[in-house]
């Protein structure tokens, strides 16, 4: 069994968070929705018997990955006991399960998966690349790892090149890597694995909208310790305002998000040949 990873999640767990979380499966539902009905195929006909959600927070990618990929049985498994709770009652209807477990420690409570799926989860997390590689062998042979991460965002907007900044220098300052997409990309999966989809997706969302989540974010990681301690507080609190201001006033377009999306096969039999790559970019 491995031991948990130290690591501090930047927009907690609160209510607030919460309500980040639904927004931003708004954003960013129907790209995933895209991945993982594209790259979730497992070797043979027979549909997932098991579909798991790590980190999962309050349910919405739970609720996203049994849609698309229709298992038998789909759970998510969340850290934080306010996001199971949260989930469990906002999802009852859906049949889905939420377990507390965090998901750097192994086994998982379910057992192995046909299909593991995280998104937004290893910017959070110190060594990302061991705990990919612990991931993949929870994964069933034939089964699918699948990882959506932030590759790199691009914005004409002041306020938000500013504040990804700030954010960019606080993941650091934790440890963890905000943009991760292009790292994980070039790590080479374990052996008796293969990275079997490499894809940059684009989104571009109203960036009202994004001035509203990021609020939200602001509104949490600004107390912070390494905030606290590292960023002079006339930045952060203009920040708020200027935040505050462009949820009504921001232009049409200006940020671009490009998505990591990257595809795992766990060999069904010992091979040969050196990993490989199939590229969609």
């Amino acid at each position: 069994m491995s031991h948990p990873v130290d690591g501090t999640y930047t927009y907690g767990d609160s209510e607030v968070a919460g309500d980040r979380l639904a927004a931003i499966a708004s954003i960013f539902g129907p790209t995933t929705a895209e991945f993982l009905r594209r790259d979730a195929r497992l070797d043979g006909a027979a549909p997932a018997e098991l579909a798991v959600d790590l980190g999962c927070g309050p349910g919405y990618t739970t609720a996203l990955l049994q849609a698309t990929t229709t298992p038998v049985r789909t759970v998510g498994l969340e850290r934080s006991e306010a996001f199971v709770l949260r989930a469990r009652v906002e999802h009852a209807h859906h049949g889905l399960e939420f377990l507390p477990h965090d998901v750097t420690v192994l086994p998982f409570p379910t057992g192995p998966a046909d299909v593991v799926f995280a998104r937004y989860l290893l910017a959070h997390l110190p060594d990302p690349v061991t705990v990919r590689d612990g991931w993949l062998t929870e994964v069933r042979p034939g089964g699918r790892l699948l990882i959506e991460e932030i590759d790199h965002i691009d914005t004409a907007i002041d306020t938000f090149a500013r504040y990804l900044d700030v954010v960019q220098q606080m993941s650091r300052g934790h440890d963890t890597e905000l943009l991760i997409g292009p790292v994980l990309a070039a790590a080479k999966p374990p052996a008796g694995t293969e990275l079997v989809a490499d894809t940059l997706a684009r989104i571009s969302p109203d960036p009202r909208t994004v001035a509203h989540i990021f609020a939200m974010n602001l509104s949490v990681w600004r107390d912070d310790p390494w905030v606290l301690d590292h960023v002079d507080p006339q930045l952060v609190a203009t920040l708020a305002a200027e935040l505050d201001q462009l949820r009504s006033t921001a232009p049409s377009t200006g940020i671009t998000w490009h998505h990591r999306q990257l595809a795992y096969r766990r060999r069904t039999a010992p091979t040969s040949n050196s990993t490989t790559s199939n590229s969609n970019r």
